[in-house]
C-alpha cells in the first residue's frame, strides 16, 4: 500500500481544498484496502475525522464571511436608497430632478444626499451590530 500524503494530516491543511484533497485521499484508501481484503488501519478514520471537523470549521467561516458581504452591500443600498427618498420628499421633486443628464446627482443636492447617507449608513450599521 502506498503511503498517505502530508494532506492527510488535518493541520498540515491551509485551506479547503487542501482539505477536499485530503479527505478524497483517505477515502480512496480506504476502497483500496477494503477491496484487498485487509482491515483499514485505525489511524485512517482519525485523520479522516480530524479532516472533516477542519472542513466544517473552514466552511462555516467562509459562510460567515460571506453573509458578512452580502450585509455590507445591503447597508450601502438601504443607505443610498432612504438618503434619495429623504432628499425627494424634503424638497418635493421626483427622482429624475435629483440627477443630471450623466446619472449623477444635481449639486445643489450631493452635499445633502451625502450626509444623508452618511447617517442612515451609521444607523444601520449600529442596528447590525
Amino acid at each position: 500500500m502506498e503511503s498517505l500524503s502530508a494532506y492527510t494530516i488535518a493541520r498540515n491543511c491551509t485551506d479547503i481544498a487542501d482539505l477536499t484533497c485530503g479527505i478524497d485521499e483517505i477515502k480512496e484508501a480506504m476502497q483500496i484496502w477494503l477491496q484487498s481484503g485487509k482491515k483499514i488501519p485505525s489511524y485512517y478514520y482519525t485523520r479522516l475525522f480530524h479532516l472533516k471537523k477542519k472542513l466544517a470549521k473552514f466552511e462555516y467561516q467562509e459562510s460567515k464571511k460571506v453573509n458578512s458581504q452580502k450585509i455590507s452591500e445591503k447597508i450601502v443600498e438601504l443607505s443610498s436608497k432612504l438618503a434619495e427618498y429623504s432628499l425627494m420628499a424634503q424638497h418635493r421633486v421626483s427622482q429624475d430632478t435629483l440627477f443630471d443628464e450623466n446619472g449623477n446627482y444635481h449639486a445643489q443636492y450631493q452635499d445633502e444626499f451625502c450626509s444623508l447617507y452618511d447617517e442612515y449608513y451609521d444607523d444601520l450599521i449600529t442596528l447590525c451590530g
